[in-house]
C-alpha cells in the first residue's frame, strides 16, 4: 500500500463535520488527558484481554511473529489520541493507521469493535478518576 499518496484532506474535513468533531470539540479532552495517559499500560492490558477472548482475535495474539508488538502499537495509538494537537499530522497519523488494516485485510467489524473497547474504557476511567 502506498503510504506515501496524500491524505484526502478535504474528504476528513467533511467526514468531521458530520460526526460533530471540530477542534473546540477536541479541546474539551484538555482538562482529562493526563487521566487517560496515566491509564496507558492498563488501556492495552484491557484492549489485549478482550480481543483474546474471542477466537477470531486470539490466534493472531497467540501467533504474533514479534510478541507483544500489537500491544506496543496500541500503546502508541492510545497515547496519540490523548497527547497530541488536533491537527492535520494527526488526521495523517490515523488516516495511515486506517490504510494499513486495510492492507492487513482486517475485518472492519473488528475495527468497530476496538473503537467500542475504547469508549468502554475511557467511560470506565472517567467514573473512576473524575469526583
Amino acid at each position: 500500500m502506498d503510504y506515501d499518496s496524500p491524505v484526502p484532506s478535504e474528504k476528513l474535513k467533511w467526514f468531521q463535520t458530520k460526526v460533530n468533531l471540530d477542534k473546540e470539540a477536541f479541546m474539551k479532552l484538555d482538562p482529562y488527558r493526563p487521566l487517560f495517559l496515566d491509564e496507558e499500560e492498563n488501556f492495552t492490558e484491557y484492549f489485549f484481554t478482550h480481543f483474546h477472548e474471542i477466537s477470531e482475535t486470539r490466534i493472531y495474539l497467540d501467533h504474533e511473529k514479534h510478541k507483544g508488538h500489537l500491544q506496543m502499537l496500541w500503546l502508541e495509538w492510545f497515547v496519540s489520541l490523548f497527547s497530541e494537537d488536533f491537527s492535520e499530522d494527526f488526521l495523517a497519523y490515523h488516516w495511515t493507521s486506517g490504510l494499513r488494516h486495510v492492507e492487513l485485510g482486517i475485518d472492519h467489524r473488528f475495527i468497530t469493535l476496538a473503537y467500542s473497547y475504547l469508549r468502554q474504557f475511557c467511560q470506565e476511567s472517567t467514573m473512576t478518576g473524575i469526583p
